[in-house]
């Protein structure tokens, strides 16, 4: 069971050469997801989410829909959605056979049924599944393809099958199992190009960090947070806070910034004497770091970086462990295709693969923990995770955030939206202190002003010392955030 996991849980897949006759695996998708899987506490059973494939709306004429089926033993209904659209559903019946229910809009209508081969209930197993639709004169034919062979095929009346957006719905809460590596093609795939799908199977990852599944928040935990423009939106947006206070109120925990628009792991401008990372921490206390790093550093270097990236990185975690030795690296959000004239970003992923695998090894290497997600980044969203194809939006901010210690199919709840406007009154109180605007007069290079001093004692500066007033101010708005928190808490389900 545990290797069954395993090929669920990585993310890093084979790479695969096409057949002498196969324009490419890549050719002609229309939509991908990358699976089904949900975080739980249930042991080794696995489970599903029902996630919509990423499409725009389409008018399919010839196409295919590949998918890796994994069946973790009895399911809990006798029959189960894996695929469901409105004109084509593909439905597990009794854990053992497919059922293929597809129809044009006109009304013909074609059923097919075939039984998964070997299939016990009594363990886990793994199947490729492909639908092929292909509307040729000379072979008209609708085929259900498992492992490499096609089980069952018939005629399928001419007109275009209407696809609406995101409503190609994969996976079924209810199903023990995972639905991965899903692909809609605007084509019907030869043989060949089945054959190698089935042969894409998970390589294993060079390196086995700690999980987020046994990190746990620590009695007045201080949790500093590193990073660009991403983390400075994570931290703004609020539901990672939410989610740790709504959890953990009992042990006080403290959510403290020290991102910085910009930064990466090469640089972090700062004004002057500012202190360094090692001392920034030591200002805020901090008992654990959480470090999210990648996505900047793969935009501006691409793949020749990633050594120096490496290096810059290491260094980095070396300087962090000596104040906090608990660190948290977290996976590296990927870039959004948009429609021009912006440019595509999306062609920067299978480089950003590469700068999350850097980021997993220096946190097995450090002991570290890795805040990497589970379920896949390809799937539909209501709103779309970037502006510009790497700037987050609200959402994305949202998601990447909660991706952190928790789900991103999380459902806002009333309790978290009520605290959320507490946090960020507290984080604009840290901000102004820990990011004031005139920080030349507080302690740059304009602390020799008279506006920075008492105007009846040019020896006494008065600015620093009203500026630490703000630390009774975070305070107060934090001891309100426990109580509300542990008040929210008591009253969620």
């Amino acid at each position: 069971m545990a290797s069954l996991l395993f090929l669920i849980s990585t993310t890093i897949l084979a790479q695969v050469e096409p057949g002498p006759d196969s324009p490419g695996l890549d050719s002609g998708v229309l939509g991908r997801l990358d699976h089904t899987q949900r975080k739980h506490d249930d042991g080794d059973v696995l489970k599903s989410f029902t996630r919509a494939v990423d499409t725009e709306d389409l008018k399919l004429d010839h196409f295919s829909l590949s998918f890796q089926l994994f069946t973790d033993g009895q399911q809990p209904r006798d029959a189960v959605p894996l695929v469901k659209a409105e004109h084509f559903q593909i439905i597990l019946k009794n854990g053992t056979d497919l059922d293929l229910q597809i129809s044009t809009p006109a009304g013909a209508k074609l059923d097919l049924n075939v039984p998964l081969p070997a299939n016990e209930l009594s363990k886990a197993e793994m199947h490729h599944i492909v639908l092929r639709v292909r509307r040729e004169a000379r072979q008209s034919l609708t085929g259900l393809w498992v492992d490499g062979v096609e089980l069952a095929s018939g005629p399928l009346a001419p007109g275009a099958i209407p696809l609406a957006k995101g409503s190609l719905m994969i996976g079924d809460n209810a199903f023990r199992g995972v639905v991965s590596d899903v692909r809609l093609y605007d084509r019907a795939l030869s043989r060949l190009e089945i054959l190698e799908l089935g042969q894409k199977i998970p390589v294993k990852s060079k390196s086995s960090p700690k999980d987020m599944y046994n990190f746990e928040i620590m009695k007045d935990e201080v949790i500093a947070v590193l990073g660009g423009t991403e983390a400075v939106a994570v931290m703004e947006e609020g539901s990672l806070e939410s989610v740790i206070l709504l959890g953990h109120a009992d042990k006080h925990p403290k959510m403290r910034s020290l991102a910085w628009e910009t930064d990466t792991v090469f640089r972090q401008d700062r004004p002057l004497n500012f202190g360094d990372l090692r001392q920034q921490l030591q200002r805020t206390t901090a008992t654990c770091t959480v470090m999210m790093f990648g996505r900047q550093e793969c935009l501006e270097r691409g793949e020749e970086g990633l050594a120096d990236f490496r290096e810059a990185l290491n260094k980095m975690v070396k300087a962090c462990a000596e104040i906090t030795p608990r660190l948290v690296l977290v996976e590296a959000a990927p870039f959004e295709k948009k429609a021009a004239p912006l440019r595509d970003l999306s062609l920067l992923n299978p480089v950003l693969v590469k700068y999350n695998e850097v980021i997993r090894e220096i946190a097995q290497a450090h002991g570290a923990y890795y805040a990497g997600s589970s379920e896949g980044w390809n799937h539909a969203r209501p709103q779309p995770m970037t502006m510009d194809g790497v700037n987050l939006t609200q959402s994305g901010a949202r998601e990447v955030g909660l991706r952190v210690l928790t789900t991103s199919m999380l459902p806002e709840s009333k309790a978290a939206q009520e605290l959320k406007a507490d946090i960020m009154m507290k984080n604009k109180l840290w901000h102004d202190y820990w990011r004031p605007s005139n920080w030349a007069f507080l302690h740059g290079d304009r602390t020799s002003q008279p506006s920075s001093r008492d105007h009846l004692d040019p020896r006494r500066r008065w600015f620093p010392a009203e500026l630490e007033k703000y630390q009774a101010l975070i305070k107060a708005k934090e001891n309100e955030l426990w109580k509300k928190a542990e008040e929210l808490g008591r009253k969620l389900p």
